[in-house]
């Protein structure tokens, strides 16, 4: 039969063309033993295979999900989940024969899990856990419980406390007792910071249980407004942390404040819930603090340890700046007889630094001294801080005239 364009032409005249309207589904049937699931917003339709759109739907808790119940990863037989852009819910594992999981995200500022109300990755004893490229955000960026064991691996994450309720912290270990077996943990080129209102502790880094090494990257405090009890970058409890060449920095403005008028570096002391010390080792670190834009009066200091720690930070340099009439702490001793090897060698001045430290740390070359005193002379004179011998005017031991620095 042959059709006329004309009856053709009438024929589509006729139809209302509607548009085609595509759902999207993650893959109703995965595969049991993929090595590799995706997680995207949109898994498209039809739906990309082994794609899931939910991370409730991959870890609904830390031992339920299709992770944990279905797939149940083995260090024999490990698990990659390739995230794209956005959002998602938070990562969970729980139990010690759970882990060997790589999350690899699309860049640490486009792929996000986040939890408001508790922490983006949240982890107990788990073990063999890499992240690599992505953030997470929560009250607790991070938060890993449990003393027996575990490790993990970060690799260009940005970990974020978000403030606003009772604590923040960018990375929290905690929830440890003896007997303790201390989780292992490698941060490379990755950011942990808090930032927003001050909490009633707020840390970038809280550590009570675990073993941390850090190369490069930066830990963070900035905190523009609000109160908190304490402020302080790295919060040693108990923990140990090996830091190579990394950025510790806090800074506080507009109306920021502690309770103590004080930010701290490192703030430092021993936990009653465990027998191991806590431990900070530093090399090649910067620790930088500024409180000059805060509108209160706040005090700064690197370094504080308690009784029982250990403190080795050679080669640590420090950028300390109080506010107002505020005062440089750079080492503090709080109580009892903590280990502490800090030494620093001041730059050269016809003045000594205007900070306070313990005896012996701190060198310094005047450079105006004469035979009697360090005033309008030329000599150079090597000065020793010791507060314990020079006990009322300068603080410094002037090595050339083997007496207090006049």
């Amino acid at each position: 039969m042959t059709i006329s364009l004309r009856t053709l032409s009438l024929a589509l005249s006729g139809l209302i063309l509607l548009p085609v309207v595509v759902s999207a589904a993650p893959d109703p049937d995965p595969d049991q033993a993929a090595a590799v699931v995706l997680l995207r917003k949109n898994c498209g339709d039809p739906a990309l295979e082994n794609c899931f759109e939910s991370m409730s739907a991959l870890t609904t808790t830390g031992n339920t999900g299709w992770v944990w119940q279905t797939r149940m990863p083995t260090a024999l037989a490990p698990l990659l989940i390739d995230i794209g852009p956005g959002e998602f819910g938070p990562f969970k594992c729980t139990g010690t024969s759970r882990g060997h999981v790589t999350l690899r995200g699309s860049g640490r500022e486009q792929t996000i899990l986040k939890d408001a109300l508790n922490a983006g990755v949240s982890v107990t004893n788990c073990k063999n856990l890499s992240f690599m490229d992505l953030g997470a955000h929560g009250v607790y960026g991070v938060l890993w419980t449990g003393q027996s064991g575990g490790s993990s691996s970060w690799s260009n994450v940005d970990l974020v406390g978000l403030s606003g309720g009772v604590a923040a912290a960018g990375w929290a270990d905690d929830g440890c007792g003896d007997p303790l077996v201390r989780s292992v943990h490698y941060f490379h080129g990755s950011r942990i910071r808090a930032i927003g209102p001050a909490n009633f502790v707020t840390t970038a880094f809280f550590t009570r249980c675990s073993e941390s090494w850090i190369f490069g990257g930066e830990l963070l405090v900035d905190l523009t407004q609000g109160s908190t009890n304490l402020a302080t970058v790295l919060y040693i409890n108990g923990g140990f942390v090996e830091a190579f060449g990394t950025a510790i920095r806090g800074r506080m403005s507009g109306s920021a404040a502690t309770g103590t008028a004080e930010l701290f570096g490192a703030y430092m002391f021993g936990n009653a819930s465990h027998s191991l010390p806590a431990t900070f080792h530093s090399h090649g670190v910067n620790i930088g603090l500024n409180t000059a834009s805060a509108s209160t009066t706040l005090d700064v200091v690197a370094i504080s340890a308690s009784d029982g720690v250990v403190v080795h930070s050679p080669g640590t340099a420090y950028a300390l700046t109080p506010g107002l009439s505020g005062s440089t702490t750079r080492v503090r001793v709080t109580d009892g007889t903590p280990m502490v090897e800090a030494p620093f060698h001041w730059s050269a001045a016809t003045e000594p630094p205007a900070i306070s430290s313990i005896d012996g740390e701190d060198l310094f070359v005047e450079t105006d001294c004469t035979s009697t005193s360090c005033s309008g002379g030329n000599q150079p004179h090597l000065m020793i801080y010791a507060p314990s011998a020079c006990t009322s005017g300068s603080p410094w031991w002037d090595v050339a005239r083997n007496a207090c620095r006049q």
